[in-house]
């Protein structure tokens, strides 16, 4: 990297409780030159300073590097903060006057800081392409994208991926038992263990099928990591992403109250609980009385269960495969769609991302979004092929339900029907209460009704006081 580009390292850390690991020496060369792209008319030597997470500097370096040379007066600084600081510190600095003129957040995260941002200047993403800014947006990234970014009209970030949950599949478990199968001429229940598994029924009949059980009971090999969340790093994104998938409403479309835990009339005229459906689905399977019964909270956690091959299967994100990389190179495994509870045209899926944002401590917000705009859309594919991060593209057609078991990489993909939801001012908080939700009833502590209901008036008290 050039030497007006230094690099900050503010600690590294490697925790699966967090799940996300810094990417190290993922890049070695140059992005290409067909990629370059100067910002007009900038002559004056300004410095603007990114700060991320989770991504190295080795990846940003060559990026940066180009950048600079096609824009001389531009200087990148890039700062890399561990995940553990880095929200905190990042708004301290910003309530100080300080900080990063570029900020990477969750999506989840922007309705609490966005009072701390800059929204894009009219007409930056469509100038070129005779389109509103909107229409720009939808035409150059996933709809999940549009729902995440835009409020009152303006657009508050772009992302360089998309990010989404499936399932993750240790090959190994999967063939030992396949090849036990065939032994023992089981080959239908063989063929399952090869087939898509598509939708949950089928998912549970796997994991009756890969779960393996001591003489006394106990669990020695897990068809899948589910049903607690004291050792399931994403509980709450599945229970999240069930809840989506059954219908449930997560919250009032006036963003007052939770409803996620309320009934309604099915086609017959019977009151359902979504929200409650889907969280016991989840929960059902720590629950001994169920014949796919796999988990329970006296397991490790679900990543060290997958590596060291007691678990068949977990629920994660894309960026797993950087922990199975540098956690255990050896392992081999693969990733599946995230199953549905119904064979249906449109699935739906669930995302989880950063975007990058501008902050209202940078002395030229203009220069700050056409910066970003730049390194986004025009160098993103460097960043993608050095991280494998989910191109966040649109497409026409994505897979069907059917179809997406014989579509290859779920993860380029999935982010086409993904959907997120307002997880108010504080989803650090929601995320709690919801990880506490589903404990509760994974360990039948507390009735599924009753547990959902609390977990419902403390996220309602949450919006109610924004």
């Amino acid at each position: 990297m050039s030497q007006k580009t230094p690099i900050k390292w503010f600690g590294r850390a490697l925790a699966l409780a967090l799940i996300p690991i810094l990417l190290t020496g993922c890049i070695g060369r140059k992005s290409s030159s067909s990629q370059s792209s100067g910002i007009a008319g900038q002559t004056e030597p300004v410095t603007l300073k990114i700060w991320r997470t989770f991504d190295s500097a080795e990846v940003f370096e060559p990026i940066i590097e180009e950048f600079e040379r096609d824009n001389p007066a531009i200087t990148l600084e890039y700062t890399l903060m561990s995940a553990s600081e880095f929200e905190l510190t990042t708004a301290e600095a910003l309530a100080a006057g300080e900080g990063p003129d570029i900020w990477s957040i969750r999506n989840d995260w922007l309705p609490r800081h966005k009072n701390k941002l800059v929204p894009m200047p009219n007409g930056l993403l469509g100038k070129n392409s005779n389109q509103t800014d909107e229409d720009a947006l939808k035409a150059l990234f996933a709809p999940v994208v549009t729902q995440d970014v835009v409020y009152d009209g303006s657009i508050y970030g772009l992302p360089y991926y998309v990010d989404t949950l499936g399932i993750w599949k240790n090959t190994a478990v999967f063939n030992k038992k396949i090849s036990e199968l065939e032994d023992v001429d089981r080959d239908e229940e063989a063929d399952l263990l090869r087939d898509p598994l598509n939708t949950y029924d089928k998912l549970q009949r796997a994991v009756e099928l890969l779960t393996e059980k001591n003489p006394d009971g106990s669990i020695s090999v897990s068809g899948l990591a589910a049903g607690t969340a004291n050792n399931i790093s994403r509980a709450e994104d599945v229970v999240y992403a069930l809840m989506l998938q059954n219908g449930a409403e997560m919250v009032s479309p006036e963003h007052t109250n939770a409803s996620f835990h309320l009934g309604v009339k099915n086609a017959v005229g019977q009151t359902v609980f979504k929200g409650t459906e889907a969280l016991e689905r989840f929960t059902g399977f720590a629950d001994p009385a169920k014949s796919y019964y796999s988990w329970n909270t006296s397991m490790p956690g679900d990543v060290q269960a997958f590596i060291e091959g007691k678990a068949a299967m977990i629920f994660g994100f894309q960026y797993y495969e950087l922990i199975f990389n540098q956690l255990a190179p050896t392992l081999k495994y693969s990733s599946i769609p995230l199953p549905q509870v119904r064979d249906i045209d449109t699935p739906v899926d669930y995302a989880s991302y950063y975007i990058e944002t501008v902050t209202k401590n940078t002395k030229n917000p203009t220069l700050a979004w056409e910066v970003l705009k730049n390194l986004v859309i025009e160098r993103g594919n460097p960043y993608r092929s050095a991280t494998k991060r989910p191109d966040p593209k649109p497409e026409e057609e994505p897979p069907t339900v059917l179809d997406r078991g014989e579509s290859g990489n779920p993860f380029a993909y999935q982010q086409q029907t993904a959907k997120s939801w307002y997880k108010t001012k504080r989803p650090d908080k929601v995320d709690t209460i919801f990880r506490d939700l589903i404990q509760r009833v994974g360990t039948k502590s507390q009735a599924p009704q009753n547990a959902i209901e609390e977990a419902a008036q403390k996220i309602s008290a949450i919006l109610q006081g924004e």
